[in-house]
């Protein structure tokens, strides 16, 4: 009897996740600090972007913080770093207020349908972000997928100094025709 409820469990589960996916909502896995740590909301303005439409983000912060934001597109096998750029170098942000992300300065777009993957690590120190191999193009560096969510990895993993606290979540959003 309870392997019956926990495999009904089981696909239910798979269900909702599957349902969650076929109609196109942003998916996001997020690690949460304990209280008093720092605590990242992260999230799409929208849950699905039309090609072309600009891509926007909310992001807020409980504490001052650095934010580093990376994009994989596995279709192409490519990645880019989008934050910081040389057009928006400065990738510190103020403590619980409300950002747009970008802010301005550059539009992010999908340019074709599927999904993209974002990589987001925010951290109360500033990160050193190693970009040697990966190309400039531009304001920004790219490289091939793999190059780009190993450089988000490792700053992910990288020992921290005293009193550096990091958040990482990733985010697929779903890119429409029009």
């Amino acid at each position: 009897m309870k392997s019956k409820m926990v495999k009904g469990g089981l696909t239910m589960l798979m269900a909702l996740f599957l349902a969650s996916v076929l109609t196109g909502a942003a998916a996001a896995i997020e690690v949460r600090p304990v209280a008093g740590e720092l605590q990242i909301i992260f999230e799409p303005l929208k849950p699905v972007y039309a090609v072309g439409e600009p891509i926007q983000f909310k992001v807020r912060g409980n504490r001052d913080f650095y934010l580093y934001l990376f994009n994989i597109d596995a279709k192409r096998n490519v990645g880019f770093l989008l934050l910081p750029n040389g057009l928006q170098e400065e990738n510190r942000y103020e403590a619980n207020q409300d950002y747009v992300i970008p802010g301005g300065k550059f539009e992010m777009v999908g340019d074709q349908s599927g999904t993209e993957k974002i990589i987001m690590v925010a951290s109360t120190e500033k990160l050193e972000l190693n970009v040697a191999g990966l190309n400039k193009s531009g304001a920004f560096f790219t490289g091939m997928a793999a190059e780009i969510e190993g450089k988000a990895k490792a700053l992910q993993v990288r020992p921290p100094k005293p009193k550096e606290e990091k958040v990482h979540k990733e985010l697929t959003l779903v890119i429409t025709a029009k």
